[in-house]
C-alpha cells in the first residue's frame, strides 16, 4: 500500500527492509506474479497491464528469484534446458526444442557467465550454489530484458561467486539495462545501488540518494 517509485536505464535501484516487509510481493507484482488491486505500472511512460509472468517477459521484464532452487531451476534437468527454459518461445520458435540452438544458447552462456560446469548435459543440482545461481541468471538474460528484477541475487553463494554477480550487474547498467534489487544486507545494497528505496510494513518509508546512504537512517526508516 502507498508504493511509488521509479527506475531509470542505467540505474541499479535498491529496495531495502526487513524479511517481512513486502519487498518479494512489490516485485511480484510488477513482473505478474501477484495480482495488482489498484493502482498502476507504467513502461516508457505509458501504463502497461501485467498479469502473468509471460506478459512480463514481453515487455522486456525478467526475474531472479530469492528461492532459485524452488523457483529458478529445474534441479534434475540440465544446465543446457534450465538457459533456455524462458525463451523457448522467442528463440527456438517452438516447444519442440530444436537441440543444436539449445545448445549453442547454453554454450554461450557458459562461457559469458563463466558458469563452471562440467558440461551443458550435466543436471543443474551437481553444482555449486553460485553456479547454479549464473545459470537462473543466464536465463533471464537470454530473453533480452530491458529491466531486470533481482531478489536477493547473492544468497547463499561464496564471496567469489558474488564479486561475478557484482561486475555482471554492473556491467547490464552500462549496456542500459534498468536494475531492480532486493537485498537484506545493508553494506551490498550501499555498495552497489545507485538508490535505495526502504519499504516497512508493505509501505514505502523513504528513499535515499547515494549522496544520504547511511545505516542508521535506513534501519530507522
Amino acid at each position: 500500500k502507498d508504493v511509488s517509485f521509479n527506475v531509470k536505464k542505467g540505474e541499479i535501484l535498491g529496495l531495502f527492509g526487513l524479511m517481512g516487509a513486502g519487498r518479494t510481493n512489490i516485485i511480484e507484482a510488477i513482473y505478474g506474479v501477484r495480482k495488482i488491486s489498484s493502482g498502476e505500472v507504467l513502461l516508457k511512460g505509458e501504463p502497461v497491464t501485467i498479469d502473468s509472468p509471460e506478459s512480463a517477459m514481453k515487455y522486456g521484464i525478467a526475474y531472479l528469484p530469492a528461492e532459485r532452487k524452488l523457483e529458478g531451476l529445474l534441479l534434475d534437468h540440465p544446465v543446457s534446458e534450465n538457459i533456455v527454459l524462458a525463451s523457448i518461445d522467442k528463440r527456438l520458435g517452438t516447444v519442440k526444442l530444436h537441440l543444436q540452438k539449445e545448445k549453442e544458447i547454453a554454450h554461450k552462456w557458459v562461457k559469458e557467465l563463466n558458469i563452471k560446469t562440467p558440461s551443458i548435459s550435466t543436471e543443474v543440482q551437481t553444482l555449486s550454489g553460485g553456479n547454479q545461481q549464473k545459470v537462473v541468471l543466464a536465463k533471464a538474460l537470454e530473453v533480452e530484458p530491458e529491466i531486470i528484477l533481482l531478489n536477493e541475487p547473492t544468497r547463499g553463494i561464496d564471496v567469489g561467486a558474488k564479486i561475478e554477480i557484482y561486475k555482471l550487474i554492473e556491467s547490464l547498467c552500462e549496456q542500459g539495462k534498468a536494475v531492480i534489487m532486493i537485498s537484506s544486507e545493508i553494506p551490498e545494497i550501499m555498495g552497489i545501488a545507485d538508490r535505495i528505496v526502504v519499504v516497512c510494513e508493505g509501505r514505502v518509508t523513504g528513499e535515499l540518494t547515494r549522496e544520504e546512504f547511511d545505516s542508521d537512517a535506513m534501519m530507522n526508516l
